[in-house]
């Protein structure tokens, strides 16, 4: 039976590199996808507080290690699969990179259907219509990443690699700058890529 699931899997404090969260989509997230041959999925990452780790793991769990000046840095993982019991093989690849998660658990898709992601009106068909309409961008943005994944090298970091006409951006920015190129006016467009170029 088909299920909707997440994983939250957290990355030790004392490997603080830039790279971490590529590293666990190349080590952990790359692999178990090829395996389970999920649905849909998409990750998301974090460099949070406790307090906002708390709705989709047992935070109160978390070894020590784990945290760095009152934060952690996490990447989530939703996605849909057949047989939860290959998250068996999930968390072995999240032990065995010396990363952390509590558990393996239900997700409703409707999160991504609330207001802040539907206009008026508020129906349930439409928030389960909108739901998949945002999956499949999701989904494919997720896939894209990992087809553009490299490594590892010798450190054992993998990266996404910058296109050859601009040494400053990657394929996934390249993308994303269609996207909002198409989606926001000139201000807007602006103001987001000097937010992400903060971030």
């Amino acid at each position: 039976m088909w299920r909707n699931r997440q994983v939250r899997i957290f990355c030790r404090s004392d490997v603080y590199h830039m790279l971490w969260a590529e590293t666990i989509l190349g080590g952990v997230v790359a692999p178990f996808v090829k395996i389970a041959e999920p649905a849909w999925f998409w990750f998301s990452r974090y460099d949070c507080t406790p307090e906002h780790d708390s709705n989709d793991c047992a935070i109160g769990e978390i070894p020590a290690g784990y945290m760095r000046k009152g934060r952690y840095r996490s990447l989530r993982l939703r996605y849909r699969i057949a047989d939860v019991g290959l998250e068996r093989k999930l968390l072995e690849l999240i032990e065995e990179g010396s990363y952390w998660a509590s558990d393996c658990r239900d997700w409703n898709e409707l999160e991504i259907a609330q207001q802040n992601y539907v206009e008026p009106p508020y129906t349930e068909e439409r928030r389960h219509a909108r739901a998949a309409s945002v999956l499949r961008v999701y989904d494919a943005w997720s896939r894209l990443a990992l087809e553009c994944l490299q490594g590892p090298n010798k450190e054992g970091w993998f990266w996404l690699p910058h296109h050859a006409n601009d040494h400053n951006r990657t394929v996934l920015m390249q993308v994303r700058h269609i996207f909002l190129n198409a989606m926001m006016g000139p201000w807007e467009r602006i103001q987001s890529e000097i937010i992400a170029e903060d971030d």
